[in-house]
């Protein structure tokens, strides 16, 4: 578990905070003629036992200790208790029921719902998580990342392997991601992994609601009569026939049209497009489809051929710039074409492919040597003169495309460089401009992997109270002179200056511990220590101090401190948490960039383990 306890499971946490559980714990006070006032103990003892910190077997001792009853009263109490607020949570904390039934109650007594886990296919979850992290990834790398994914959350590959494919480049395997959105789209998964259950497409029920629909042919045609038509049939459409094609260059192996829905029928992991310029706009795509292919790359078929059709065939099939660098192609191979007596119009078929995209240098080099039966040193020299006509027909786009961009006019950079939010820091801190310019000790740390070094120098600007600066300012400059006074004069007031009330004392008052833990501010908690772990220790010895005189004064000292600032602002941060489902040092940059007061992660950490020691 990725955070040390359940508590910190989102869905966990939001059963944990919702406000019916408190409503019930104070029906049971009623129900044993108990304080209403108490109730609250309750979560505190639940949140000890979730935590380790108490086992589930002696909350009937520590029940009778805190409330005075008798231990047939307790273990009622403690059967109520763990009814109500763990019971339902016995998917992530077992052993709640069989513990119920040992005290003598009855697990049918209390309410049957159970925190579960999501179920979801592995397909849904990848979708979901490349359009939350606006990730741009084709429907084949989705696919190839909904399988890195599953196999991640089933234990088949570490956390390493799994990132090292995030970031890895898409021609060898990977998905071809920067290292902080690999980093990102990780921290997602490990977020979402002990909340969801991958099923097969059978149990997604909104799968199964899509594919209950009755499928409608789709066609997918291109704007001239040299595109071919990608026909998508219906989902009893499978023993349709494939027309035949009038020309075909190569020999190819006869394929039924493929169905989306019936993708996993097909067992292929190569798709080759054969058109050709006396093919109509209704022959179907001719597929040659070899005798293997792996589980995770199911769908991979259907999404290229969707792509390879959707390609603008009237700019790049009929267009003169194709035709250049056809002929290009063909004139830099002639003499070696009649020496291997090859048919120019067969190597212009072979050139148009390469020239397109249909086919990768590879894949010609294999036809070349297969069907044509040339040697190396001629596969090579027209492989040349074919990358020649690629490399003419892509520069050629390349310079229309370039001609359409406009040139962005340049901005002066006025942002303000980090010495300078120093000094402004200093001065809104002291109230006086420093003497000399303050230089950073490590000038490209970075606070935090998400923001980079000049968005962290923003965001401290935009916080600087410029008020607080202008005073500063004001306060540097030179004192005004002053004139030798008579005995009686006056001394003149300065323009906006408030009038002097000799008569108006500042009377401090006294403030008690319990009262300087209802009070206490974040600053307060910081002025403690710089360390946050001292600062609590200090906190603890403060209660300790108040047991010394009264256990009453300890318990009023927590009930001070649960309602203290600070505490409120930790429960605050951890609710936000929770609900958006993100870490506490993403809630903690929020804030911080919105100006408001936020707690660091380790102060975080710090209250919370505090909060789970604090007990009556």
């Amino acid at each position: 578990m990725v955070g040390g306890s359940i508590r910190d499971i989102p869905i966990v946490g939001q059963f944990l905070i919702d406000g019916k559980i408190l409503g019930k714990l104070e029906d049971l006070q009623d129900k044993y003629k108990l304080s209403v006032d108490r109730a609250i103990e309750y979560l505190t003892l639940t949140r000890a036992v979730l935590d380790g910190e108490i086992e589930l077997g002696h909350m009937p001792e520590m029940i009778a200790e805190a409330f005075g009853v008798d231990e047939a009263t307790s273990v009622k109490i403690a059967c109520d208790v763990a009814g109500i607020r763990l019971l339902p949570l016995e998917n992530y904390f077992p052993g709640v029921g069989a513990q119920i039934e040992k005290w003598g109650g009855k697990v049918s007594d209390y309410s049957a719902e159970r925190v579960g886990k999501e179920k979801i296919t592995a397909d849904r979850f990848a979708g979901n998580l490349t359009e939350n992290l606006e990730l741009t990834l084709s429907p084949v790398h989705i696919k190839r990342l909904a399988f890195l994914a599953k196999s991640y959350v089933a234990g088949e590959k570490t956390r390493d392997a799994t990132m090292t494919f995030f970031a890895r480049p898409v021609n060898i395997g990977g998905l071809g991601l920067a290292l902080e959105q690999a980093k990102t789209l990780m921290e997602s998964i490990d977020d979402a992994k002990d909340l969801i259950e991958f099923v097969d497409d059978s149990h997604d029920e909104t799968f199964q609601e899509e594919d209950s629909e009755e499928a409608q042919p789709v066609e997918l045609s291109s704007m001239d009569d040299s595109r071919p038509t990608l026909s998508v049939g219906g989902v009893n459409d499978v023993s349709q026939e494939v027309r035949p094609v009038e020309e075909v260059v190569e020999p190819v192996v006869e394929a039924p049209v493929i169905e989306e829905k019936k993708v996993e029928e097909v067992k292929s992991t190569m798709l080759e497009i054969v058109p050709t310029s006396e093919v109509s706009t209704t022959t179907p795509i001719r597929i040659a489809v070899p005798k293997f292919v792996v589980d995770e790359d199911k769908g991979d078929i259907v999404a290229q051929a969707k792509e390879i059709a959707k390609k603008d065939i009237t700019d790049v099939g009929g267009g003169e710039k194709l035709k250049a660098a056809i002929d290009l192609a063909v004139s830099a191979a002639s003499t070696l074409l009649q020496e291997k007596r090859m048919a120019k119009k067969d190597f212009a078929g072979l050139a148009e492919k390469m020239i397109r995209g249909v086919r990768d240098e590879m894949q010609t080099r294999g036809v070349l040597i297969n069907d044509f039966k040339l040697d190396d040193g001629s596969v090579d020299k027209m492989a040349k003169a074919i990358n020649e006509g690629v490399a003419m027909y892509h520069r050629s786009s390349l310079s229309s495309q370039m001609a359409k961009v406009e040139v962005p006019k340049t901005e002066i950079d006025v942002r303000p460089t980090a010495s300078e939010v120093m000094d402004q820091r200093f001065a809104e801190v002291t109230k006086t401009l420093p003497k000399a310019p303050i230089v950073p000790v490590l000038p490209e740390a970075r606070v935090s992997a998400a923001r980079s070094k000049d968005d962290e120098v923003a965001g401290q600007a935009a916080k600087i109270d410029q008020a607080k600066i202008e005073v500063a300012q004001e306060a540097a400059k030179p004192m005004p002179a002053k004139a030798m006074l008579t005995l009686g004069s006056v001394p003149p007031q300065l323009p906006g200056e408030q009038p002097v009330m000799s008569d108006v004392k500042f009377k401090s008052k006294l403030v008690g511990p319990v009262d300087e833990l209802g009070t206490m501010m974040p600053a307060d908690f910081r002025r403690l220590s710089s360390d946050p772990a001292e600062a609590v220790q200090k906190i603890e010895d403060l209660l300790l101090a108040l047991q010394t005189t009264s256990y009453e004064e300890r318990i009023k000292g927590i009930q001070a401190w649960r309602v203290s600032p600070v505490c409120k602002l930790y429960v605050a941060m951890a609710g936000e948490a929770l609900q958006a489902g993100v870490a506490l040092a993403e809630v903690a940059s929020k804030r911080r960039n919105k100006g408001e007061e936020s707690l660091s992660p380790a102060e975080m950490k710090a209250i919370g383990s505090l909060n789970s020691r604090m007990r009556f």
